[in-house]
């Protein structure tokens, strides 16, 4: 975790990509960042995240962008499958695939604050999977930052229950995570792990 850095830079026009065009994050994020910047989403009609050749060509898509928001995940689910895929065996694809194309993107993966606590008494076993798929690649983002192996600059974003049709639009305000990430776009040195233990509950 990173204390959060109150600093920010006046940012000129940037090349941002947001990835997971259907849902209320990425659509809350082009509202919020296409009257500055030039936003490009992009949906899982085209670039689906079980399937490695559309990672490919997203990759090849977006590797010159300034930001790349992964706004991409499965919420609990009975299939553990899926779940581990997109959110944590995806994304890391993703970032292979952007490195080696030579991108110096700050890419911001959106995880869950549930990576931070991953199992409690009575957990059911679709809980846990949800839980660890986000813990994982939570500690990939977290290892390539210190590798130095890369040009790219990395955060996670940890936000706990926020109102999305994924959680029923219950929650607290999605503007709290919009805000955050606009933070982070303008902090002079990204922030690596955001977490947003402030707005914590049992059910996140």
């Amino acid at each position: 975790m990173v204390l959060f850095d109150t600093t920010t830079i006046e940012v000129n026009e940037l090349n941002v990509s947001i990835i997971g065009e259907n849902g209320d994050l990425a659509q809350a994020l082009y509202n919020k960042l296409k009257t500055d910047h030039h936003v490009t989403c992009y949906g899982k009609d085209q670039h689906n995240f079980l399937n490695k050749e559309d990672i490919t060509t997203l990759a090849d898509k977006i590797y010159k962008s300034d930001i790349i928001i992964s706004c991409s995940g499965v919420f609990i689910s009975n299939d553990s499958w899926d779940m581990f895929t997109i959110n944590a065996v995806a994304p890391v694809f993703l970032l292979e695939k952007l490195i080696e194309n030579k991108s110096q993107a700050h890419v911001i993966i959106v995880g869950s604050h549930s990576a931070m606590w991953t199992s409690w008494p009575n957990i059911s076993l679709e809980r846990l999977s949800y839980n660890v798929s986000k813990e994982t690649i939570q500690s990939f983002v977290t290892g390539l930052a210190q590798s130095d192996s890369s040009n790219l600059k990395l955060s996670v974003i940890n936000p706990s229950r926020f109102q999305s049709k994924l959680n029923g639009y219950q929650g607290y305000s999605i503007d709290i995570i919009v805000d955050g990430i606009v933070h982070v776009i303008q902090a002079p040195t990204p922030i690596l792990i955001y977490e947003y233990n402030n707005y914590q509950d049992v059910n996140r």
